[in-house]
C-alpha cells in the first residue's frame, strides 16, 4: 500500500487539532486540503480517503449540519467498501457515527439499531476497547431517550465499569459516560448522585479539553439543570448562561444545541425567576428549530410538547391543548402509532383535560397512554405507575373513590 508523504501527514494531524479544539470549520477546510492529495482513482488511497471523509462528516455532525454529515459519511462508507479488504473495525466506526447522526437528527429507532450492531462488533475486540465503549455509552443513551431508564442505567454502569478498567478512570470516555449518567439521574429524580457524576466529569473535561470548549459547555447546561432541580436558581442561571455563551462563541447564534439550551433557561424562568423572560426564550427555542428544520421533523413536536405544558402551567389550556395535539400528530406521522413518544403525548393530553375539567376525554387518553406504556415497558415500569397516579387522581376529582383507590393499589404495587 502506498505510503502517506510527511507532508500528507501534517497536513491531516493539522486537521485534527483543529477539530480537536472544536474549530469545525476550519477543520473541514483542512482535511479538504488533505483530500486533495490523494487519488480517488487510485485503490491505494481508498482507506486513507474512508478516513477522511469520516473526519469530515463528524465535524459536520458536530456543526448541526445533519445533511451535509450523512452526505460525507456515505462517500466514507463507499471508499471503505471499495477496499480490497473491508475493515469490520472501519465498518463499526462508521456505524457508531451513523447512528450519531440518525440520534442527532431524531430518528431515534435507525439510530438503535445503528448503535447495537456496532456493539455486537467490537463486544470481544480486545483491541478496540474505546470504541466498544463509545458504542455501548451510546447504545445506553437512546435507551434512555426511548424512556427506557433501568437499561439505559444498566448500559451505562458497564460502559463506566470498562472504560475505568481499561481506558482509565480519567480517560475522556470515562468523563462523557459520568456527564450521560448525571443526565440521566436528574431525569429519575437523583439529584445529589448526578451533581457528583456532573462535577466529576466537568473537572475531567476542564483538564482534557480546557475551559473554553463545548464539551464543557454540554456539562455546564447539565449542572445548570441539576441545580435548577435543587431550587438553586442563581447558580443554575450562572451555569446555563455560560453554557449558551461557549456554545455560541464556537458555533454562531443558531445551532440546535443553542436551541436546546434557550429550552433550558426557559424552563428555569419559569421556575419562578421571571415568567415574561421564560415565554421570549421558549419562542426563541422553538423559533429556531422552525430555521433549522422541516415542518414535519420531530424535533418540532418535542419543542411543540414543550410549549404545551408550559402553557398549561399558565393554565391557557387551549393553547396547551393545541400545541400537544400537533406535537402527537408529528410523532404519529414519524414514528407510528405505537411509541414512546406517542404515549408521552397522551399523558400531556390527559393532565390538560383533567384541568379543563373534560374528564371523560381525559380518561380516554389516559387510557390510550396506559395501554401503550404496557405494550412498550411491560406492567411493572415506572411509567405505569405515574399513569395510575394520574388516573387516580381523575377518578378522586370525580368523587369515584372505590376506582380512585383501585388505582393507588397499582401504583405503589409497581
Amino acid at each position: 500500500m502506498e505510503t502517506v508523504s510527511l507532508a500528507e501527514n501534517q497536513k491531516y494531524q493539522k486537521a485534527v487539532a483543529l477539530e480537536f479544539k472544536a474549530k469545525h470549520l476550519d477543520s473541514i477546510q483542512a482535511y479538504h486540503e488533505v483530500l486533495s492529495s490523494y487519488n480517488q482513482e487510485n485503490p491505494e488511497c481508498f482507506p486513507y480517503l474512508s478516513k477522511v471523509f469520516t473526519r469530515i462528516s463528524r465535524n459536520y455532525l458536530e456543526l448541526g449540519r445533519y445533511k451535509d454529515a450523512q452526505k460525507y459519511l456515505d462517500q466514507a462508507s463507499h471508499f471503505n467498501s471499495k477496499c480490497s479488504s473491508v475493515s469490520q473495525i472501519v465498518e463499526g466506526e462508521l456505524l457508531i457515527l451513523q447512528g450519531e447522526i440518525y440520534h442527532e437528527n431524531f430518528e431515534l429507532d435507525r439510530a438503535l439499531e445503528a448503535f447495537s450492531k456496532a456493539t455486537s462488533i467490537f463486544e470481544n475486540d480486545k483491541a478496540n476497547v474505546r470504541n466498544y465503549v463509545i458504542a455501548l455509552r451510546n447504545y445506553a443513551s437512546l435507551h434512555y431517550e426511548l424512556l427506557n431508564y433501568k437499561k439505559g442505567i444498566e448500559l451505562y454502569e458497564k460502559a463506566m465499569e470498562i472504560s475505568k478498567a481499561e481506558l482509565g478512570p480519567q480517560d475522556i470516555e470515562t468523563a462523557r459516560i459520568e456527564h450521560d449518567l448525571g443526565c440521566v439521574l436528574i431525569i429519575i429524580n437523583d439529584v445529589i448522585k448526578s451533581m457528583n457524576y456532573l462535577l466529576v466529569s466537568l473537572y475531567k473535561k476542564k483538564n482534557y479539553y480546557g475551559y473554553n470548549h463545548p464539551e464543557v459547555a454540554k456539562t455546564l447546561c447539565q449542572l445548570g439543570n441539576c441545580y435548577k432541580e435543587m431550587n438553586r436558581y442563581d447558580e443554575s442561571l450562572v451555569a446555563l448562561q455560560e453554557a449558551l455563551k461557549i456554545f455560541k462563541k464556537f458555533y454562531g447564534e443558531v445551532h440546535p444545541i443553542i436551541a436546546r439550551t434557550n429550552l433550558e433557561l426557559a424552563r428555569l424562568y419559569e421556575s419562578g425567576l421571571d415568567i415574561l423572560l421564560s415565554r421570549e426564550y421558549y419562542d426563541k427555542a422553538i423559533n429556531m428549530v422552525y430555521q433549522l428544520f422541516e415542518g414535519n421533523h420531530p424535533f418540532h413536536g418535542e419543542y411543540s410538547l414543550e410549549l404545551a405544558y408550559a402553557y398549561h402551567n399558565a393554565e391557557d389550556y387551549e393553547k396547551a391543548l393545541t400545541l400537544c395535539n400537533r406535537a402527537l400528530e408529528i410523532f404519529k406521522a414519524n414514528y407510528g402509532e405505537e411509541h414512546p413518544f406517542v404515549a408521552v403525548c397522551y399523558s400531556a393530553l390527559c393532565r390538560i383535560k383533567k384541568d379543563m375539567e373534560l374528564y371523560d376525554e381525559a380518561l380516554e387518553d389516559n387510557e390510550k397512554s396506559l395501554q401503550l406504556a404496557r405494550k412498550i415497558h411491560g406492567e411493572i415500569h415506572p411509567e405505569m405507575a405515574t399513569k395510575y397516579f394520574w388516573r387516580g387522581y381523575i377518578y378522586i376529582s370525580q368523587d369515584k373513590l372505590p376506582e380512585a383507590l383501585e388505582c393507588i393499589n397499582k401504583m405503589h404495587e409497581i
